[in-house]
């Protein structure tokens, strides 16, 4: 089975799971659906405060957020009217918000276990309830778009992440190469024409030399000597 197999079937059991506790609380106990929903605005807050000390709640805060606030929305529609409730609304929230906790895929999956449940209760008119029920199937092809959308906004920001740290890797890299050609630049190589320079200026100066090579040393010897003075002249532009 594949991971994203895997996934959808996971998804799909959370949905189910939240819609059907739901409709137990909605049509066993309406009379109590304020504490309900009471209690689990409670559980949401407290999950935020928990998540920054609870591991556990920290990584499966996705799942958690959806479980509470699917709960509360069914509860509170299945609790006063059902199809017909003046919450109903609310559905078309929670099919777009449902695609950005798990992914555009599960907007489909809530409409359709949705229908289900909402068959169950007593009808009012084959009109209505396929009104009030094809606005949810109307609503989650958008979901889905949006959800698509969504999911390509975030992985152009992940590129544009990575591409930053690449970013700061490479100046890191160009400022670490630089301070290391200025150092052999300024430094060994520096102190090697000094060193050869040096030398010459002594070879130069033997009485057993030809005019000629005496004329030759002195000029390689200076041209060294305005090499030095070029390199001193960068040095301290750069240092600047």
């Amino acid at each position: 089975m594949s991971e994203n197999t895997e996934r959808r079937i996971i998804q799909t059991l959370l949905i189910l799971l939240a819609v059907s506790i739901s409709f137990i609380l909605g049509k066993g106990i309406p009379q109590f659906t304020l504490q309900v929903i009471a209690f689990l605005i409670a559980c949401y807050i407290a999950s935020h405060f928990l998540s920054r000390k609870i591991k556990f709640i920290r990584n499966n805060k996705t799942i958690i957020d959806f479980l509470l606030i699917t709960l509360a929305v069914y509860t509170i529609i299945f609790s006063t009217g059902d199809l017909f409730s003046p919450a109903f609304f609310l559905i078309h929230f929670l099919l777009f918000g449902v695609t950005l906790l798990f992914e555009p895929f599960s907007a489909l999956l809530l409409a359709t276990i949705s229908t289900v449940f909402f068959l169950l209760t007593p009808q009012k008119g084959f009109w209505l309830e396929a009104i009030q029920l094809g606005s949810i199937f109307l609503i989650s092809p958008l979901a889905l778009i949006f959800g698509n959308q969504y999911l390509k906004l975030q992985e152009k920001e992940t590129e544009i992440e990575i591409l930053k740290k690449e970013e700061k890797i490479l100046a890191s890299e160009v400022v670490s190469q630089e301070k290391a050609v200025r150092e052999w630049a300024f430094g060994e190589f520096r102190n090697q024409l000094i060193k050869i320079w040096e030398n010459l200026e002594k070879i130069s100066r033997r009485e057993n030399l030809t005019k000629g090579s005496q004329q030759k040393l002195t000029e390689i010897s200076n041209q060294l000597s305005n090499l030095l003075k070029s390199a001193q002249t960068l040095e301290r532009k750069i240092s600047k």
